[in-house]
């Protein structure tokens, strides 16, 4: 199923607002959704080879729509996610378009179980458990663990590039399954790699498709 960009970024402010901010989007919000876009499309006119993040295809021609699925617009919360952590914008596009394929196999695993974690107390076959009150629930939580070096001068190979040496290096993100599974992680992890970030899949990818479902597409033009 595909829907309307206005459709993504009314699901995506549903989502981010948690009921403190107004309940109409922000010029702001929608600046950002469109910030990343258009870094996804830049990206992909320099770096061929490499899909773009937040969508298969560009728009044909200037004003036409260019549908988006789930998973667009769950990469799109995953990137405003990453950009309120405090990575600054173009490395969260590089970073997301080189992960996508990873990724992908994640949001396929988390929608095909389409529990939020801790919201189904039926036992869910291939998912680690946890106790709540003392009761053994499904902990359907994927944690992806990002790791990265910001000051390039650390690496010991010399880097060539002076493009490359404007930008951090990321190694492949880890993705974590539960709490148990973040701990085992952490219990592994070489004590050189002492910074990382954290973010929990499940409830983006979850709650952006649901409400996805339940929200009709704007008529184009300013919003009302």
């Amino acid at each position: 199923m595909t829907y309307k960009r206005s459709q993504v970024e009314d699901s995506l402010w549903a989502h981010f607002r948690l009921g403190a901010a107004p309940e109409r989007m922000p010029p702001a919000f929608r600046f950002r959704i469109k910030k990343l876009l258009d870094l996804d499309r830049q990206e992909a006119s320099e770096r061929e080879g490499v899909p773009l993040a937040f969508n298969d295809t560009r728009a044909a021609g200037q004003g036409l729509d260019v549908p988006f699925t789930s998973f667009h617009a769950f990469m799109l919360g995953l990137a405003l996610e990453i950009w309120n952590a405090g990575l600054k914008q173009n490395d969260v596009v590089f970073f997301l378009r080189h992960c996508r394929t990873l990724l992908e196999g994640q949001h396929r695993r988390i929608l095909a179980a389409g529990v939020s974690p801790f919201e189904d107390m039926m036992p869910l076959a291939g998912w680690p458990v946890r106790k709540i009150n003392g009761i053994d629930t499904p902990d359907t939580a994927i944690y992806m663990v990002m790791d990265r070096i910001g000051l390039n001068e650390l690496v010991s190979q010399p880097i060539a590039s002076p493009e490359a040496r404007q930008q951090p290096i990321f190694f492949e993100p880890r993705f974590c399954a539960g709490v148990s599974g973040l701990q085992a992680f952490f219990a592994e992890v070489s004590p050189s790699r002492r910074t990382h970030l954290v973010v929990e899949l499940t409830e983006l990818a979850v709650g952006i498709d649901k409400r996805l479902a339940a929200t009709p597409a704007r008529r184009r033009g300013r919003p009302s």
